[in-house]
């Protein structure tokens, strides 16, 4: 498909009648304000996604709201890709978790893994060391003063 001269999107030739070919991905931003769409749009209907992202979509589209969810992660892997989204829905779904906003913070902690730096500590001798006092212990003996129940 050429838009000014300039190659726009690509779809492989389908052959025969009757037959219609969609690319979901295309159609992503029509998801944002029709989320519905997901569970029975055309484009979306034999739509083979990741294992994890399937299964993770099953427990979304489950619940109220949930379309909305899928969609959220949907666009996110436009963004950071297919793949790093697959992998933060597996540590999710390991976790026993199941929504948009786990997956979502997973994403971003292997977008961006934290970076610690290493504090070595110094080991400093004490200038006195404490001195252990006794008797201070011997006000709980028999006779010393006791807190009343």
């Amino acid at each position: 498909m050429y838009a000014q001269s300039e190659l726009i999107a690509e779809h492989p030739r389908q052959f025969g009648r009757d037959k219609t070919q969609f690319a979901p991905w295309h159609y992503l931003d029509l998801l944002e304000h029709k989320p519905g769409a997901l569970r029975h749009g055309a484009p979306f209907k034999e739509w083979v996604l990741p294992p994890a992202l399937s299964r993770l979509q099953q427990q979304l589209l489950s619940r109220k709201g949930g379309d909305r969810d899928m969609v959220k992660l949907l666009l996110a892997a436009r963004q950071d890709g297919l793949d790093l989204l697959e992998q933060a829905c597996q540590q999710v779904l390991q976790l026993g978790g199941s929504s948009a906003e786990l997956v979502l913070n997973h994403l971003q902690r292997l977008r961006r893994p934290l970076d610690v730096p290493q504090v070595h500590a110094q080991v400093v001798p004490l200038a006195q060391p404490p001195q252990a006092n006794c008797q201070r212990y011997d006000s709980l003996l028999p006779g010393g003063q006791h807190v009343s129940r």
